[in-house]
This record gives structure tokens, sequence and C-alpha cells, in this order.
């Protein structure tokens, strides 16, 4: 019982970190770029829709993955290691996306530092994914 509830809030945790970042990609950074000339250039807004895309992919997986465990249906594992996964390395390609940002427009600084907050966050929500999928195997293979 509460090795479920710990696994239950880690996921919780992970979810909402990946549904914050995503909040902050649709109402921060999109609508940033959308307005700077340069990254419009460059395509930049047009790669941070695509980063947002995935970024909901993710916590649609986390969020599939609470609603199934809630419903006593079978629990899916394997997925939400790979949402654990696909978020790493989304903070991967936002880290490069922040530095880039701060080396290359100038006015967007605020922008590339809450990128790096949101890496951060990406980074802990895909090591609690992982660290929740691994545990609850390990836990289901010892009943």
């Amino acid at each position: 019982m509460v090795k479920e509830t710990v696994l239950r809030r880690m996921v919780y945790t992970a979810t909402g970190l990946v549904i914050g970042v995503a909040a902050l990609f649709a109402f921060v950074f999109i609508p940033r770029l959308a307005v700077h000339p340069q990254a419009i250039a460059d395509g930049v807004d047009r790669s941070s829709k695509v980063f947002f895309i995935i970024q909901l992919m993710a916590a649609a997986v986390l969020l599939a993955f609470i609603i199934r465990s809630r419903h006593g249906g079978r629990k899916i594992k394997e997925l939400l290691v790979l949402a654990g996964i696909v978020v790493i390395l989304l903070a991967f390609m936002v880290f490069s996306s922040a530095i880039y940002s701060l080396q290359t427009y100038h006015g967007l600084y605020e922008v590339a530092i809450l990128q790096l907050v949101c890496v951060g966050a990406n980074l802990i929500a895909g090591i609690l994914a992982i660290i929740a999928a691994i545990m609850l195997r390990h836990w289901s293979s010892a009943k």
C-alpha cells in the first residue's frame, strides 16, 4: 500500500513537471519567439512548436499511466520508461536551444533562462518516471 502511494506520487510529480513545462512552452516561449524577427528567420519558432508537441505527448503518456493505474488496469511500465527517456532527451534538446538563444538572440535572455529551468524540470521528471517504472517492475516481480 505504501509502495503504491510512493510510486503514484513520483508519477504525479513527474506528470506535473512535464505539464508545467508544456504550459511554459505554450504561454511563454512560443509567443516570445514568434515575434522575434531573428528567431523567425532561423525557424526557432517552428522547432519550439515541435518541442511543445513532444512535451504534450509525454504528458499524455504519463496521464494515461495514472488513469490506468487508478482504475486497476494493467500498468503500462514500458510506456512509463519510454516517456521518461523522451522527456530526458527533450531536456537535452531544449538545453542546446537555450544555449543557442543565449549566444544568438539579444533580448531573449529571460526566455533562455526559463528554458534552462525547464531543462532541470524535464530531467527530474524523466528520472522520476524511470525510477517509478523500475520500482514498479521490481515490486511486482517480488509479489
